[in-house]
């Protein structure tokens, strides 16, 4: 098994890792198209699946939407939290 270590280190590096959670494994990458693409060959999907995007921060989220005005109001009104 991975340590922790091993898998931030591989985050790091836009590698795609398979982590555990409460009910099923999950599939962790970081926020990039290439890693998108990682990702949906790694499920063994086409790259046109929608997927769950999570942030540490409005900032970071806001990093790769500055020029949207409507995903950066979302964002502002509804992090942290449900959307």
């Amino acid at each position: 098994m991975n340590t922790k270590q091993e898998i931030i280190k591989a985050l790091l590096e836009d590698d795609v890792v398979i982590v555990p959670t409460d009910t099923v494994w999950g599939i962790a990458a970081r926020f990039s198209a290439s890693n998108s693409l990682k990702v949906a060959q790694t499920k063994g999907n086409v790259s046109d699946k929608k997927y769950t995007v999570m942030f540490s921060s409005k900032q970071e989220a806001l990093k790769h939407w500055e020029d949207n005005n409507f995903l950066t109001e979302i964002v502002m009104q509804h992090m942290p939290g449900d959307l």
